[in-house]
């Protein structure tokens, strides 16, 4: 086959690169101009390396009205986005994709560790074979029909064990350490970032839940839900933000950790199930952040809109503006934007 790989100059997508190239396939390399601080010197780098043509596929227009406005409307919204979610699925997966088709490639591959699955036609995604770096919850946005046509040559490779051949080959990138910085921020905290595009946002008090006034706010881009560090409030015991009120630019405090065990969902995506049968499962288990573990969850419609209901506390704080991930087994059932948590 001929495929096109989204190559990022880092190790994994190198190394799915070379695992195509082995099985005799023709490869190509792609790497998306996003911002400016695309790493594309080093993506050329690999693919010369890998003896591989390399396409630079310019998508900052497209990058910056996606991902980097609906990131800070987030934020000032009072919710904590994450971006790479949104970009893989209306940039990133969407650019490479039409590019090889309209080249006549006939598969695109990246170096995201987790598979693809299909049931009844419908493609969806589904866990990796390395636990601890399966990125099937960043993916679970990303449409069918780019499924389809997606290879996925990490989801069953152990990273360590691919590291170390990596090393021993000579690999380009091999030695590269992981980023996990916001890929366009540098060198300034996010709302520093959205402060010098949108203008400053007016400080505010901290409250307590009777509303007593315990100090004041920079901003309420600066501050999410569960948030305990940085807060700069004296007292004599620890403090998370428990809400952040947008109306009255208020945020209140408790010496209670959040503890939400239910929240509706927005912009829900059905992969490997429909809303009928996500509805009627008693096996669903949902992940609320991409680091968290899975707890069992039941959803159910309030109020006209899908809801939630965990059976014991959340794997991580439940944040809105974060997605909300819901596995059967190893497979991605469902996911959605976490509107608000009760």
């Amino acid at each position: 086959m001929r495929i096109l790989v989204g190559l990022s100059g880092g190790f994994d997508s190198a190394y799915a690169a070379m695992l195509l190239i082995n099985e005799g396939h023709t490869v190509e390399g792609a790497v998306l101009d996003m911002h400016g601080y695309t790493e594309t010197e080093e993506a050329k780098a690999v693919a010369l390396a890998l003896g591989l043509p390399i396409h630079v596929i310019s998508c900052r227009e497209l990058f910056e009205k996606e991902v980097i406005e609906n990131f800070c409307d987030a934020y000032s919204r009072a919710q904590t986005p994450n971006p790479c979610i949104i970009c893989n699925e209306k940039v990133k997966f969407r650019v490479l994709y039409d590019y090889a088709m309209a080249h006549n490639f006939d598969r695109i591959a990246t170096g995201h560790y987790a598979r693809t699955a299909e049931k009844n036609g419908r493609f969806f995604v589904a866990s990796a074979a390395d636990v601890s770096k399966d990125q099937s919850y960043m993916l679970y946005r990303v449409p069918g029909e780019i499924l389809e046509k997606l290879l996925l040559p990490m989801g069953d490779i152990i990273k360590k064990e691919a590291k170390e051949e990596g090393i021993h080959r000579n690999l380009v990138a091999a030695d590269r350490e992981e980023s996990q910085d916001i890929c366009f921020i540098k060198n300034e905290c996010h709302a520093d970032y959205i402060q010098r595009r949108h203008g400053m946002f007016p400080h505010g008090e901290f409250v307590n839940e009777s509303g007593e006034v315990l100090g004041e706010h920079r901003g309420i881009i600066r501050y999410t839900v569960g948030q305990r560090k940085g807060l700069g409030v004296a007292a004599s015991s620890r403090l998370f933000v428990t809400k952040i009120d947008t109306v009255n630019n208020r945020i209140v405090l408790s010496d209670v950790a959040p503890d939400s065990r239910g929240f509706y969902l927005k912009d829900v995506v059905f992969s490997g199930m429909t809303e009928e049968e996500a509805l009627a499962s008693v096996t669903l288990k949902v992940r609320v952040r991409y680091s968290a573990r899975a707890v069992p969850a039941v959803l159910s419609i309030k109020n006209g809109e899908l809801f939630a209901t965990l059976s014991e506390r959340a794997g991580g704080v439940v944040t809105p503006g974060q997605s909300a991930v819901f596995y059967d087994g190893g497979q991605v059932a469902l996911g959605g934007i976490i509107e608000k948590a009760v």
